[in-house]
């Protein structure tokens, strides 16, 4: 591409898989590419031979203050990309601040960001703007079960929390001693949301970006069929699903006056897409997007630089299948595909959430580490016992 960024441009995110997709998608564009990395390193995309311009900061408070004390004189103005929920959020609360020095994604208004990733505000958006949601209610440790609730149904927290470890990512409860038991191991304070159960087929997740013109490019679409903590395995798709309504997404996003990268996910049931959540920032999987042929971040660092993001490519080239190759594997034990297909499935995946021939040093890590983690507790295992008797005699 002839046209050069002069904008510097600030991966704000943790030393993870969504941080290691955006540096091998910018890492190699002739950007002057800088990462503010809060919390601990975890050799993930700081492995990566992308990721060569760190700056290591305790949270994502001190993260904002060196924002707010640095490249605040700069000609063109610094852009920067949330690599998850945390960091989207933090930009969103000190907006007004950061607006006169960076290019900010996000909602325009400062702090509607943070409300509407709560999963409760998040739904009543979504049903407003014409999506189909499963049936949902608010609920805490100390709530009345509403008699609306019917079996099975779904608990999740609606808020990543910024300050302790989330409980859990989901919980399915079949029936109401399984949801008061969930409930009972709950901190007081926490908020959830209780959701319909909807027996998906399939997760349909579409990825996109809007840009400062108020074009909305959706790279193709991820038809997810296998899940351990997260999406393990799934196809990419040319195009958007039939069954996701574009107008709804435009009027979501229309609604909430935002700009940036996103995502929407649904679970497909009886030739209908159920409206699950959507994600205001840089998705992890846009990696996967990228090795089909799309580059999305490029998109929105183009666009805001104020340059014809349309030699950049947008939509995907190649259908591929993607496979996390450390934790897919776990299925064949949970019984959710036999060995023979997970073998067949592991031949046809053209894309992994580590490996990259070209990019090793994370994967090699992640993999020794996994490696080193499963030998240990083998080794726990066996010698349990003895351990045990030494400790009693110890504190005997």
């Amino acid at each position: 591409m002839e046209q050069v960024v002069k904008n510097k441009v600030i991966v704000f995110g943790r030393d993870n898989y969504n941080t290691l997709g955006l540096a091998r998608q910018l890492g190699n564009e002739n950007l002057d590419l800088l990462f503010l990395m809060p919390g601990e390193i975890h050799h993930c995309a700081t492995k990566s031979k992308y990721c060569k311009n760190v700056v290591h900061v305790k949270d994502h408070a001190e993260a904002i203050d060196y924002l707010l004390n640095n490249y605040i004189d700069e000609r063109f103005k610094p852009i920067l990309i949330a690599g998850a929920d945390l960091e989207a959020e933090a930009l969103d609360q000190h907006r007004e601040e950061l607006i006169n020095h960076y290019i900010v994604p996000g909602t325009m208004e400062q702090g509607l960001l943070t409300k509407v990733d709560d999963k409760n505000v998040m739904v009543k958006i979504a049903e407003e703007c014409g999506f189909s949601v499963p049936k949902s209610v608010m609920i805490t440790a100390e709530s009345i079960l509403p008699d609306s609730i019917s079996f099975p149904c779904l608990i999740k927290p609606a808020k990543y929390p910024a300050n302790r470890k989330k409980e859990f990512k989901m919980i399915k409860c079949d029936n109401e001693e399984q949801l008061k038991d969930t409930l009972r191991h709950v901190r007081k304070d926490s908020v959830f949301i209780l959701q319909e159960y909807i027996p998906k087929d399939v997760e349909i997740f579409i990825n996109g970006c809007k840009t400062w013109d108020n074009q909305i490019t959706i790279a193709g679409t991820c038809y997810r069929d296998r899940f351990f903590n997260d999406i393990s395995h799934g196809q990419i798709r040319k195009g958007i699903s039939e069954l996701i309504d574009m107008n709804s997404v435009r009027l979501m996003l229309e609604q909430i006056d935002f700009y940036g990268l996103f995502s929407f996910e649904f679970g497909q049931y009886n030739g209908k897409a159920y409206f699950f959540e959507t994600n205001l920032r840089n998705d992890g999987a846009s990696y996967s997007f990228y090795k089909a042929g799309a580059n999305l971040p490029l998109v929105w660092v183009y666009s805001s630089a104020g340059l014809n993001y349309s030699q950049v490519p947008s939509s995907i080239k190649n259908e591929l299948w993607y496979m996390d190759e450390l934790y897919d594997c776990l299925n064949i034990r949970k019984g959710i595909v036999s060995k023979k297909q997970w073998k067949l499935d592991w031949d046809n995946a053209q894309v992994f959430r580590y490996y990259d021939k070209d990019d090793l040093g994370p994967w090699r890590y992640v993999h020794n580490r996994r490696h080193l983690l499963r030998t240990k507790k083998i080794i726990l295992d066996k010698y349990r016992p003895q351990i045990v008797k030494l400790l009693d005699l110890f504190h005997k």
